[in-house]
């Protein structure tokens, strides 16, 4: 998710959209070869619960922890307002930048390596306090970012935005998550991750499918800039006025 667009980038911008494939289907080889060396020695507990069943005691689980359903709607939100801008970069190389596909390369490329920035850091500051004041935090850098890129006709200033929301990005999904696991007992933690995961996964077709809606009646800038700012306004609601995640 952060090395792939910096490699796809530099590799459609100089070889062709061709050797993106092939690059794409080699990558696949290493966690082939890594799963297949992994000798599992941790056993499950056997149980008659089903898969429903389950899954019904993961979304009980999250109904009764404040907190956890605030991070599970943070983590729609961010994916649907945030991922429609990379589907529609390529509309902004061709009718506001009337450029090629070394410009759409050169996009991708600092978006990905902002993320590795963005991925780098949260490693580097390690356990902090008030992850969740970060998170939000994040968050609005987040929507200021999209909607810097969605305002700019300046070629070098989305380069830089793009490096910014990468970065912002990668931060925020990487801190929320590790928040819902931590708060998470041992023994729901792997179905409280399948609803989160729902919603985290979820938020990007239903992301794309509202703004695929929309651009073709207001345009991606209007819509792009529209999203960062709902964005801004969900991390400034639960930053300052239901402060379940901010408490974290």
């Amino acid at each position: 998710m952060s090395l792939g667009p910096a490699l796809a980038g530099v590799t459609l911008a100089n070889f062709g959209e061709k050797w993106c494939f092939v690059l794409n289907t080699v990558s696949f080889l290493a966690p082939i070869i890594t799963l297949s060396i992994i000798s599992a020695r941790f056993l499950p507990e056997s149980t008659t619960e089903s898969l429903f069943g389950s899954l019904k005691q993961g979304s009980r689980f999250v109904r009764q922890q404040g907190s956890m359903e605030a991070l599970i709607v943070l983590a729609f939100c961010m994916t649907a307002l945030s991922m429609p801008m990379r589907t529609y970069i390529p509309v902004f190389v061709k009718d506001i930048f009337h450029r090629g596909p070394e410009t759409y390369g050169n996009l991708l490329s600092l978006m990905g390596v902002g993320s590795i920035c963005g991925s780098l850091a949260v490693a580097g500051i390690g356990n902090i306090r008030n992850k969740g004041r970060f998170a939000l935090t994040m968050l609005i850098c987040l929507g200021v970012g999209i909607s810097g890129f969605s305002l700019s006709k300046f070629l070098p200033l989305s380069y830089t935005m793009l490096v910014f929301v990468g970065a912002s990005m990668m931060a925020v999904f990487a801190t929320v998550t590790s928040l819902v696991q931590l708060i998470t007992t041992n023994e729901m933690r792997g179905r409280v991750m399948s609803v989160y995961n729902c919603a985290f996964r979820g938020g990007m077709p239903m992301g794309n499918l509202l703004s695929g809606w929309l651009v073709p009646m207001f345009t991606a800038p209007i819509v792009l800039g529209a999203n960062g700012l709902v964005l801004i306004l969900v991390a400034a609601y639960f930053l300052l006025v239901q402060r379940r995640v901010a408490a974290l």
